[in-house]
């Protein structure tokens, strides 16, 4: 058994590592699909079963608290992977968006229990704003001096420089 916080540093570099590379394909598709999503992208899927049995064979080498500062910081590095590989490295129409929030959510859902909500709240903003609809994300991109009031109505609790910078990921507003 695996009693350390030196060797659960290794084995959570292996556990990203794998599920990164699994994930390839998923991090380079195309974002503007055809039509709406109804499950999860099947380049997403091998990823996530691949992280879910690292998680469950690492479960039985920890100890309970070793463990979770495990999960916790593998779903901070594959969330922080996630972001800058896909939401801040692609472009965007309703449907494209609509499969990622998916597909994070499916994510996220693996972690939540193990895990602060901090985590995913901020994302879960990210994908609100990338999802919104394309009424909503002109009239945000056009009011740029009110957005960060138009943020508030909408409860949305992000920078107006950072929203910004998800609406210009949307390829289908003019």
């Amino acid at each position: 058994a695996v009693v350390s916080t030196q060797s659960t540093g290794s084995l959570e570099s292996g556990i990203v590592s794998r599920a990164n590379t699994l994930l390839t394909g998923y991090y380079k598709q195309s974002w503007e699909l055809a039509s709406a999503p109804y499950s999860i992208s099947p380049a997403c899927s091998a990823g996530f079963m691949e992280l879910q049995q690292s998680l469950r064979q690492a479960s039985d080498l920890l100890s309970p608290d070793l463990f979770v500062g495990l999960w916790s910081n593998i779903a901070s590095a594959m969330i922080l992977s996630l972001e800058s590989r896909v939401l801040y490295n692609s472009r965007f129409n309703k449907f494209g968006a609509a499969q990622l929030k998916l597909d994070l959510a499916s994510f996220c859902s693996v972690f939540y229990d193990y895990c602060s909500s901090g985590h995913f709240a901020k994302l879960n903003t990210k994908l609100r704003v990338l999802t919104e609809s394309r009424e909503t994300l002109r009239l945000w991109s056009k009011e740029s001096n009110r957005l960060e009031s138009l943020l508030e109505e909408a409860e949305l609790r992000l920078e107006v420089g950072e929203a910004s910078k998800i609406i210009a990921l949307r390829t289908d507003i003019e």
